[in-house]
């Protein structure tokens, strides 16, 4: 299904890329590679979304639905995780 509505080609980056590769090492299908040091999306992505939450620049952008809005950025949010496990032990 969303292979069929969501294009790989609506995936950008912004100035802000810093051509450090996490988006290509984070892809679980290994869907993205750099060129001239920016991303690239291949026709394999399943828009998991993890290339968005790992960028540590937010320089990541899909098509107009991200623009200037807050990325959830995992390494933000990596204490809450971390807290989450000491809770539990």
């Amino acid at each position: 299904w969303s292979k069929l509505k969501y294009k790989t080609e609506d995936f950008y980056t912004t100035d802000g890329c810093v051509s450090c590769g996490r988006c290509e090492r984070v892809c679980p299908l290994n869907n993205i590679s750099l060129k001239n040091g920016k991303p690239v999306w291949g026709k394999d992505c399943t828009h998991c979304m993890a290339c968005i939450g790992n960028c540590p620049t937010e320089a990541i952008e899909y098509g107009f639905i991200t623009q200037e809005k807050e990325k959830y950025n995992f390494g933000k949010y990596r204490h809450v995780v971390e807290e989450s496990a000491n809770k539990s032990e």
